[in-house]
């Protein structure tokens, strides 16, 4: 498994990424530092994880889970 493949892939799969974010994994890896790539990676997936879920639990995403349901 090449793991810089791996961080590369994953930050094109996850589109919500913002280039920022895109733009630093793609630096450090460039400089063969995949762990802090990795790290800087996971940092951005669960920043997104907890907006996603603040978004998810508003009141607005409640109502418009109840006409959906």
């Amino acid at each position: 498994m090449n793991i810089e493949k791996e961080i590369r892939n994953l930050t094109v799969e996850i589109t919500e990424l913002t280039e920022a974010d895109r733009a630093t994994v793609k630096e450090l890896l460039e400089h063969n530092e995949w762990g802090v790539a990795f790290e800087h990676l996971c940092a951005a997936i669960f920043e997104l994880s907890a907006v996603i879920a603040y978004l998810f639990n508003s009141p607005a995403a409640i109502v418009r889970r109840s006409f959906i349901n």
